[in-house]
């Protein structure tokens, strides 16, 4: 569901707000791509309904709390707007055969291989140019050493990641 992913994804803004400021946080992380397993609905409108913004003054909306709940998911699709390079992708992956995937991806239907090609084939030219932080190429390397320190900055009360 739409709020089971925006709830997912304000956590990740949650640790936006320990790493940068506010008027910092423009384009803070690299890209966003949302991936829905055994979908066949068309991406533009799966994308619509996960990161449209939604209007609290609509008549079919008819309580206080519905409303407040539209204005977080707002909030939430504001941040990611905010915080992420480009506006989110999302992916519509078709349902396989087989209850079990197969090993070798290109084994499965013709239509699940064009969009796992296309996804890679997007993903690379997202990866091509590094990200960068504090004007340092971003490595793997230098993510693996960050992750325990963010872990536990993350589930403390101190605002250790703050500047």
């Amino acid at each position: 569901s739409k709020e089971a992913i925006l709830e997912s994804l304000q956590v990740m803004m949650q640790a936006a707000e320990y790493v940068s400021l506010r008027q910092h946080r423009k384009n803070l992380f690299g890209c966003l791509h949302i991936v829905l397993r055994d979908c066949s609905q068309d991406e533009q409108e799966c994308r619509d309904i996960i990161f449209g913004q939604e209007n609290e003054e609509d008549e079919e909306v008819q309580t206080d709390e519905h409303a407040e709940a539209i204005k977080r998911r707002n909030a939430v699709r504001k941040a990611i707007s905010l915080a992420f390079e480009a506006e989110p992708t999302v992916w519509c992956l078709p349902k396989l055969l087989s209850k079990d995937a197969p090993i070798d991806y290109r084994d499965a239907s013709t239509e699940f291989v064009a969009k796992l090609d296309a996804m890679r084939s997007a993903l690379g030219e997202q990866l091509a140019k590094p990200k960068l932080l504090d004007d340092k190429p971003l490595t793997g390397s230098m993510i693996a050493a960050l992750m325990p320190e963010v872990a536990q900055a993350l589930h403390s009360n101190a605002p250790a990641l703050n500047p």
